[in-house]
């Protein structure tokens, strides 16, 4: 362990999905505290408390859910950080065949971190000093066939992500994406894909420089690089991790 980040407080949202306790893990590690929020896995809150973190469950689409994060909050002194890998697991499709209500869920993930950000900033312009990184994805930039809503609500958060990134700069507050790709868990059992989806996967596989998948730990590394103090000069950018997939 070292102290990179020793007495901040990080603020994960999400924090018990595969990104989410790769960043709380990687967090500790430099010495950092971290807020949990979850959502119901009672499991994996528990794994994230034996780990160290301090853990809320909330449900962030209720209103007593922003209640009971904003008293943990409260309670642990304030955010130094937040990292935000909330987004709906709904499933969508082509824009065409997309019913309303499926759009709205995910935009309504927009909304969510638009809210979030109105929680934890006000600690951070007292301070003079802040970060926030937004979880992000490839299929912002990259259209892949039924994933419309998806990309259009990951697009629009990276640019909320980036005015916030503008507005607050001169509070010392700097906020940044990290955009990861289809994530491989090595430790873990690989979910059993259809042969259309297997087929995809390997030919994405097949685009990258390194020819594999990230893991969530190296997602986490990249989030950290936005989260320690010598990174105070870098906002409003963008990491993809990818593999090294063209994106652009």
């Amino acid at each position: 362990m070292s102290d990179a980040l020793a007495g901040r407080l990080v603020v994960v949202t999400g924090a018990t999905g595969t990104v989410g306790r790769a960043v709380t893990a990687a967090v500790r590690a430099e010495g950092g505290r971290v807020l949990a929020q979850y959502r119901a896995d009672e499991v994996g809150a528990a794994a994230l408390r034996d780990a160290g973190a301090v853990t809320v469950r909330a449900d962030l689409t209720t209103d007593e859910g922003h209640r009971l994060l904003a008293d943990a909050l409260a309670a642990a002194g304030g955010a130094d950080a937040f990292v935000n890998t909330l987004h709906t697991t709904r499933a969508t499709a082509r824009v065409a065949d997309m019913a309303e209500e499926v759009l709205r869920e995910h935009l309504d993930s927009v909304l969510l971190h638009a809210r979030l950000l109105q929680l934890v900033l006000p600690d951070m312009r007292e301070r003079g000093d802040g970060r926030i990184v937004y979880i992000s994805g490839a299929l912002a930039a990259r259209p892949a066939d039924g994933k419309g809503a998806y990309g259009a609500a990951k697009a629009a958060a990276d640019a909320l992500t980036r005015y916030v990134a503008w507005e607050e700069g001169p509070a010392g507050i700097t906020a940044n994406i990290v955009a990861p790709g289809r994530i491989v868990d090595p430790s873990e059992p690989e979910p059993e894909l259809t042969p259309e989806w297997a087929r995809l996967a390997e030919e994405l596989r097949g685009r990258l420089a390194l020819r594999r998948f990230p893991t969530p730990q190296e997602v986490a590394q990249a989030v950290l690089s936005c989260l320690v103090p010598q990174a105070s000069a870098i906002t409003g950018q963008t990491i993809w991790v990818t593999g090294g997939e063209s994106l652009r």
